[in-house]
């Protein structure tokens, strides 16, 4: 009988083992999925034929669209516009609203390879508040100090 339970025994602790091992080599397996994956999305990104400074235009050309975009839909054509801190604060939080919503998981990935990861917002956030000051100069430049609101 006692032949048996140690039969047994070995029986169960050879199972374990098996299964142990079965486990391991799923979450070892799974681990190099996620590896190759993110390899493969790292090649990917920079496969595609754009150089950095492709890369800054794109981000400049979105940016002057959206200030563009909200010159023409807020403020009235005048010659006597006068832009406020408050509108100006204003501009900038849409414009960097509307620019984060459109840039496309891939392109922000692609610039965060490209630049520090933990600072690509804030390089973004300095071209808008950049353009949004060239425009703010731009038009209260001319403007006369007696006509200010």
């Amino acid at each position: 009988m006692s032949m048996q339970i140690v039969f047994l025994l070995v029986v169960i602790v050879i199972n374990i083992l098996i299964g142990t091992g079965i486990i391991l080599a799923c979450i070892y397996t799974g681990k190099r999925i996620e590896d190759n994956r993110l390899l493969n999305e790292r090649m990917y990104l920079f496969s595609l034929p754009t150089s950095s400074d492709e890369n800054l235009k794109i981000l400049d050309v979105l940016i002057k669209e959206e200030v563009d975009r909200y010159q023409v839909y807020n403020f009235p054509m005048s010659d006597d516009l006068y832009i406020n801190e408050d509108d100006q604060l204003k501009m900038l939080k849409e414009v960097l609203r509307k620019v984060m919503k459109k840039i496309s998981p891939v392109y922000m990935n692609k610039l965060q390879y490209i630049y520090n990861k933990d600072i690509i917002e804030d390089i973004i956030y300095e071209k808008i508040r950049d353009s949004v000051l060239n425009y703010t100069v731009e038009i209260n430049g001319s403007f006369r100090d007696d006509n200010k609101k």
